[in-house]
């Protein structure tokens, strides 16, 4: 009785890459404001970048010390977002030849690699608590990797 509905898939794909596109539209919009305001406020812009590395780096700490999460990817996403602090000093200007800016994108990225490591050795974490790992590691990124960078 079901089947094969090779349209109703195709419709559902279609709509899933035009949602994508129009996310993708939504997202430039908030970020090209965002930078509007952040070209605007500097100032409160600065604190407001410090602030969250702060936080960023005390959610660090936490899974570290309640969560036991590796040492080694975790040390990789505190000395990332201890070299965007050394960014900050020079705020709203960043010379994109200098090795503090070089140094912070290469942490940026081998962080990013140790943590999709971590998880991708790891889909227990996930499913003992009731947790999709698709979106987890998705929330997780946003949250303690792309947050400040972005």
């Amino acid at each position: 009785a079901c089947g094969c509905r090779r349209f109703f898939v195709l419709l559902v794909y279609a709509a899933g890459y035009l949602m994508l596109a129009f996310a993708a539209v939504c997202l430039a919009c908030g970020l090209y404001f965002f930078a509007d305001l952040a070209d605007e406020f500097t100032s409160l812009t600065k604190r407001i970048i410090w602030w969250t590395i702060i936080v960023e780096l005390a959610l660090h700490a936490a899974l570290l010390i309640f969560e036991r999460f590796p040492l080694f990817p975790t040390l990789l996403g505190v000395a990332a977002h201890a070299m965007y602090l050394l960014l900050l000093r020079s705020f709203p200007f960043v010379n994109v030849m200098s090795p503090l800016f070089i140094v912070a994108c290469t942490l940026f990225i081998v962080s990013l690699v140790a943590w999709f490591l971590f998880f991708s050795a790891n889909h227990e974490l996930f499913y003992a608590n009731h947790l999709t790992p698709g979106y987890s590691v998705a929330f997780f990124y946003v949250v303690l990797v792309f947050l400040v960078p972005t």
